[in-house]
């Protein structure tokens, strides 16, 4: 049987565990129950020593060993969805390619899902859109790693599948829609580059190409004001 709450200094049992820890790993390292486990961790957010990564996440940052423990957030997605396959995409992997002057609310990330799979939990500042594995498929190869080491879907793609994203294998998909004034060229691309990406996007997405099209259009006599005072 599991020991129950002891003297142990909370400060002692937090020392003991990583940045960022699980219920699990309370009940391990601190050997104690699942329900003492959950008593720790209730504890310790309510005095500002960790904070919780989402109601029944099971996930906390340990801000008793580091302050900036929220910063680690790929951590704690990792073990909130474990080994599925999972990507940046939307308003977050437009701002990071600094293409849109936005400041994303939320991070937004895409996670493979069957209609088996299990739900995932409300998590703090990052928001859980469920794709399908034929979704994963036709954008695989097509993301790079953030600063944050996170996997970020590309300039292109991550425009596209924000423009004309649906209702997926049935759940609610609510991924922001960017208008042509919220989009930016990126530092590292000429309107040609950015254009054929997104274009070879479309393609792959099955997006309609006369509705992309019109949309570059856009963005590009937007961006021809841009430079040329005169206009």
């Amino acid at each position: 049987m599991k020991a129950g709450p002891s003297r142990t200094p909370a400060t002692e049992r937090l020392r003991s565990l990583p940045e960022v820890f699980t219920t699990h790993d309370v009940m391990v390292l601190c050997d104690v129950s699942q329900r003492v486990a959950h008593l720790y961790c209730y504890r310790w957010v309510d005095r500002g020593y960790a904070k919780s990564f989402g109601y029944r996440s099971g996930v906390y940052f340990n801000l008793f060993r580091d302050p900036k423990a929220t910063d680690r957030v790929k951590e704690a997605l990792d073990l909130v969805i474990g080994s599925t396959e999972w990507v940046v995409i939307g308003s977050s992997a437009l701002s990071s390619h600094g293409a849109t002057p936005q400041t994303p609310k939320q991070l937004e990330v895409a996670v493979m899902v069957t209609a088996k799979d299990r739900s995932y939990p409300e998590l703090e500042d990052v928001k859980l859109i469920p794709r399908n594995r034929y979704w994963f498929r036709a954008v695989h190869g097509h993301y790079s790693r953030n600063e944050d080491e996170m996997p970020t879907l590309d300039v292109g793609y991550a425009l596209v599948d924000a423009l004309t994203t649906k209702l997926r294998s049935g759940f609610k998909d609510d991924v922001w829609r960017p208008g042509a004034d919220d989009v930016e060229l990126p530092e590292d691309m000429t309107f040609e580059d950015f254009r054929d990406a997104v274009l070879d996007a479309a393609k792959a997405l099955g997006a309609d190409r006369n509705l992309i099209e019109d949309y570059l259009t856009r963005i590009g006599d937007k961006h021809a004001s841009k430079n040329d005072p005169s206009m």
